[in-house]
Order: structure tokens, then sequence, then C-alpha cells
């Protein structure tokens, strides 16, 4: 399965688990989108994907404020799992296609 689309996620942070909306758009070997939640949109590029393998960063409207996010992950068929490195620690994310 490709890996642009749209993810409805999960992200497992310290201060307990956020929903958001991800799409995810490739160009080439160039990765961008948006992450949406109760917060706002955070819109990104410059991201790369390889094969099914995406990495990105984003600064993302969250209930304590703009953090940045360093995402790793990849998609698994309509799944779409990763890691997310923020200033508080480290956080899983999972999602499925919508």
């Amino acid at each position: 399965m490709p890996v642009p689309g749209t993810y409805k996620i999960t992200v497992k942070t310290p201060v307990g688990p956020q929903e958001a909306e991800l799409v995810l758009n490739v160009e080439g070997a160039t990765l961008s989108g948006f992450i949406k939640n109760v917060k706002g949109r955070s819109d990104f590029s410059g991201g790369a994907v390889a094969g099914d393998e995406v990495r990105f960063s984003a600064r993302i409207s969250t209930p304590i404020g703009r953090i940045r996010a360093e995402i790793v992950g990849r998609v698994d068929g309509d799944r779409f799992i990763a890691a997310a490195k923020l200033p508080l620690g480290k956080a899983e994310i999972e999602g499925i296609r919508i």
C-alpha cells in the first residue's frame, strides 16, 4: 500500500493520548502534509520517504503549546506506525488510513 493518504492517529504522549488527523503527500522521495488536532493545523514539508518508511519534523500545536516533533515511522497496509521524539520525551503514534 502506498504511503500517501489521510490517517486518523493517536499520539501516546507523556501528558496522555492525543487524537489527530495526519495527511501525507509524496512527490518523488519528498514527504509533506499536515497534522490537524483540536489545537489547529500544523503543516510540514521537507520530509523523506523510502518505500513504506517516512521521516519528517513538524511544530505541532498541543495542550501545552507548540512543540517540535521528529517523527520516524512506516505505513503497513492501511496502518501508520511511528515514534516521535518530543521535548518531553518520546511518544508512540498509531493510526489507520481513512
